[in-house]
């Protein structure tokens, strides 16, 4: 798993009602090669310690198998994982190891040096909130059924023994689901695309007031789901060149849910060829550098190719021609990248710790009530606006949706 740098700082009070522990090695300008001690923070460890670090264990085992190539001895540790959090082997503990297994699939993947291009160790600390503030849940069988309620519905429907959905975030309780049966690597892309759906959702009002004022919100639904997917996938792409470049012959192409995106000799494959640029690369490197080329015909054609994918998976109906809005979408400030990196440099400097921590009370605060981009969405249901988006299909038992933000596993063409 991944070894992220660190120096010591004193624990604070705000510290506690957020983590567990004391913020120990939380900077990481000295860049020492010292982990962070992700695990003694997710709520639970003081009671759980011992099945917590059992599972972790499991889990950079099973990161070190799979990255290896042996798939074999992979999937056999997955399945000591999964029976590990059953929640009759461990009755007591099972929310705690669940928050492990989510904190943990974000940490897996291949060190790397520090600094400010890929901020996997402020995402694994804004994981690690979001599990101890109980906003991540496994999908189960179990639970789309209930979704579900006796009803032919997208939380049950199946094609080639996958799920077709893989992921939601449901804006209105601020709550993000995720398959059970997603393995390790895939979880950690599905889980990194629907935070940047929470992202959006609560902080992007300014980012779609224009769509909002125009009652175009199937537009910001689009760039919505563009941008998530688009993040999700160079997250994973990302531990794929980092373990490229140590010698690694694994080809997660062949392996990740959402590199369907980076297929071999497909169009974000050869954008990205373009650029030349070396991991781990930051999002809006990438996605600058291609801004500036987008009226290039050659890159054009690549974007669009990436726009229609997206597009179908998400919409029944494409409509119009290639619209590249929703890729390069007015507003600068729009992924969860921005928050990250605002994160890392406010953790970065020691005058500025406090203030890092008002910044993701911020965040506990905002989990607790539907945010106005959320209001704007079940509007433009209402009014017949999404009938054909694949988030508008997933009624609750109430009959209402709420979901400002789904992944449907792209993998199953459908």
């Amino acid at each position: 798993m991944a070894v992220v740098s660190g120096a010591d700082l004193t624990g604070t009070g705000s510290w506690s009602r957020l983590f567990e522990g004391v913020p120990s090695g939380i900077r990481d300008d000295n860049l020492r090669g010292t982990p962070l001690p992700f695990l003694k923070w997710i709520r639970g460890y003081p009671r759980c310690q011992k099945e917590m670090e059992s599972l972790w264990a499991s889990l950079a085992d099973y990161d070190q198998k799979f990255r290896a190539g042996d798939e074999k001895s992979a999937e056999k540790i997955y399945s000591q994982i999964f029976r590990s959090m059953d929640a009759t082997s461990s009755p007591s503990c099972a929310d705690a190891l669940r928050r492990t297994y989510y904190v943990g699939a974000v940490s897996m993947g291949p060190s790397y040096k520090g600094g400010d291009g890929f901020y996997r160790d402020d995402l694994v600390l804004m994981v690690i909130l979001l599990a101890n503030k109980n906003v991540i849940h496994f999908l189960t069988p179990e639970l789309r059924h209930k979704m579900a309620d006796g009803k032919k519905s997208l939380w049950t429907a199946q094609k080639n023994g996958d799920y077709l959905l893989s992921g939601v975030y449901r804006c209105q309780n601020s709550q993000i689901y995720l398959s059970s049966s997603l393995r390790p690597f895939n979880l950690a892309a599905s889980l990194a695309h629907e935070i940047d759906h929470l992202y959006r959702d609560k902080t992007g009002f300014r980012f779609m007031w224009d769509w909002i004022n125009n009652k175009d919100v199937r537009s910001f639904v689009i760039s919505d789901e563009i941008l998530a997917s688009l993040y999700g996938a160079l997250y994973q792409r990302n531990l794929f060149l980092l373990d490229k470049e140590s010698g690694s012959t694994v080809d997660y192409t062949t392996q990740g849910d959402e590199f369907n995106l980076f297929q071999k000799n497909g169009p974000l494959s050869q954008l990205m060829d373009f650029t030349h640029l070396r991991p781990p690369i930051p999002f809006f490197e990438f996605h600058g550098l291609i801004a500036q080329k987008k009226n290039d015909p050659w890159v054009k054609g690549k974007l669009c190719e990436v726009d229609k994918t997206i597009r179908a998976g998400y919409f029944a109906q494409i409509k119009g021609s290639c619209n590249l809005e929703g890729i390069f979408p007015k507003s600068t400030w729009f992924t969860t990248e921005s928050y990250i990196s605002q994160l890392r440099r406010l953790r970065r400097d020691p005058g500025q710790f406090n203030n890092y921590l008002l910044e993701l009370e911020t965040w506990e605060e905002a989990l607790v009530r539907p945010s106005p981009v959320c209001s704007a969405m079940i509007e433009a249901e209402d009014r017949g606006d999404l009938k054909d988006y694949i988030g508008s299909q997933l009624e609750d038992q109430g009959g209402h949706t709420g979901n400002s933000g789904v992944k449907p596993c792209l993998r199953v063409k459908y």
